[in-house]
Formats: C-alpha cells, sequence, structure tokens
C-alpha cells in the first residue's frame, strides 16, 4: 500500500512557554512522529498504513496548560501541483480560530 496524503498537526497551548511532548502513533501503537515544544507547534507526517492513528500530548510542566489541536490532511496543492487557495484559506482559518481560541 502507498503512503497516504500528508496530514499537518497543529497545537497551541494556553499559556505559552511551559513544556508540552507531542507524540502521533500509527495503528500498530508505533510512534511515527514526536517533539516536544513550548510554543506553537506545526508538523507534518504521512501515513504508511489505514488505521486509527492516536495523538497524545503531554504537560511537561508543573502548570496546568489548555490545548487546541487540529490534526488533519490539508491539501495544500491541487491536481498539477499548482497552489490550492481553498485550502490554503482552510488553514488560515483554523490558524485564526486556535488564536481566537
Amino acid at each position: 500500500m502507498s503512503n497516504g496524503p500528508t496530514m499537518y498537526l497543529i497545537v497551541k497551548a494556553d499559556p505559552s512557554n511551559i513544556p508540552i511532548s507531542a507524540v502521533v502513533k500509527d495503528p500498530h501503537g508505533l510512534n511515527i512522529c514526536s517533539s516536544t515544544f513550548s510554543q506553537d507547534l506545526v508538523i507534518n507526517f504521512r501515513p504508511k498504513m489505514m488505521g486509527k492513528y492516536n495523538l497524545i500530548l503531554m504537560n511537561e510542566g508543573t502548570t496546568d496548560v489548555k490545548f487546541n489541536s487540529i490534526l488533519r490532511y490539508l491539501p495544500l496543492f491541487g491536481e498539477y501541483e499548482g497552489s490550492n487557495y481553498d485550502a490554503q484559506g482552510a488553514m488560515l482559518l483554523g490558524t485564526f480560530l486556535i488564536e481566537l481560541g
């Protein structure tokens, strides 16, 4: 089976400057991407198989943190690799909603 489309993970934590760990696990429970951050996080990955993927967000600090996150396919390029402005608008709207939240 070929790889799936690029998936994007966007996380905003409030308050910022608190260390956070993000891990995405595949259907077999294997880590496919991970990151530790203290500001907003934007990363991507390509699923290798169909199934349920899990996102684990862990507060590595001592202060309570609220998370806003998006984990999904955001088609940045359409057919012929031309820019897909509808997708870019959706991504900007998602970022704006995270900021607003």
